[in-house]
């Protein structure tokens, strides 16, 4: 069980280049520790609070239930959940004059999902949901390996 917190509070104006941006994914390949229904560079501010939560089944679950095929695999079952507080406050926001406001989570944003792979295969296959905050991308089906 792994349990990761993150936060960057800004004081005054904070430009843009230097705000917090939630880590996303680049379409449909990420890594561990990032918002997987969340573009790249699409939720930034200068106050941000981030948690991840991932909880390594391995092959527990498949021998459990003795399911067959699975039980003998080795393929590892993870389950994750991310949370984020994102604000821009009215002195930073001065600064994006020229730019389309970006989304800010006044209230926690969380999606959850699980990953199925193998342990001598550097790849995992992800299925996350949004739990709230609904809209773009309120499912994704990625691909997770720590080459990037």
């Amino acid at each position: 069980m792994e349990l990761w917190i993150d936060a960057t509070i800004g004081s005054g104006s904070v430009p843009i280049q230097m705000m917090k941006a939630l880590p996303g994914n680049i379409e449909t390949v990420g890594k561990n520790r990032t918002f997987r229904t969340i573009g790249f560079g699409e939720v930034y501010g200068d106050r941000v609070i981030t948690a991840n939560f991932e909880y390594n089944f391995n092959d527990e679950l498949w021998r459990l239930f003795s399911i067959p095929l699975l039980k003998n695999s080795q393929i590892s079952l993870i389950y994750y959940v991310n949370a984020a507080y994102v604000d821009i406050t009215e002195d930073s926001q001065r600064y994006m004059y020229m730019m389309d406001s970006p989304d800010k989570f006044l209230t926690p944003f969380y999606e959850s999902g699980f990953s199925i792979g193998h342990p001598l295969i550097p790849l995992r296959l992800e299925f996350t949901w949004k739990l709230n905050h609904r809209g773009h991308n309120n499912f994704v089906f990625g691909i997770n390996t720590f080459l990037l």
